[in-house]
C-alpha cells in the first residue's frame, strides 16, 4: 500500500504537528554549527599541510581561518542557546 507523504504527519510544534518556525531556525543552526566545526578541522589540516611544504604564509593564514571558524561556532552556539538549545 502506498503512503500519500502531502499531508501532515502529527509530532510536536505547532498545533498540526508539523514542527514551528523556531524549531525549524533552530535545527538549521544545528546543522551549521556541525558545519562550521567540520571547515574548522578542514583549515587545520590545511595549515598543517602547508606548514609541511615550507608555506608558512599560507599556513599563517590558514590558522587564522580556523581561528575565524572557532569565533563563528561560539557564536552560533550562542544564537541557539539563545532559542533554547539545540
Amino acid at each position: 500500500m502506498h503512503h500519500d507523504d502531502r499531508h501532515p504527519h502529527p509530532g510536536p510544534g505547532s498545533p498540526d504537528g508539523s514542527p514551528t518556525a523556531r524549531e525549524k531556525l533552530r535545527i538549521r543552526l544545528a546543522h551549521a554549527l556541525r558545519h562550521s566545526a567540520e571547515h574548522g578541522a578542514s583549515f587545520r589540516e590545511l595549515a598543517l599541510e602547508a606548514e609541511r611544504l615550507g608555506e608558512t604564509e599560507a599556513a599563517r593564514r590558514l590558522y587564522a581561518l580556523e581561528r575565524l571558524t572557532a569565533e563563528q561556532s561560539r557564536a552560533l552556539e550562542e544564537a541557539l542557546a539563545a532559542l533554547g538549545g539545540p
